[in-house]
């Protein structure tokens, strides 16, 4: 799956985290 290039390199690195984390929240 290719996320859309509107996505900024934050949002990125927050889905990738979900993903990572089996979709769990994350919060910092």
């Amino acid at each position: 799956v290719k996320p859309p290039s509107s996505f900024t390199p934050e949002e990125i690195h927050y889905l990738t985290n979900r993903i990572q984390n089996g979709g769990t929240e994350v919060v910092e």
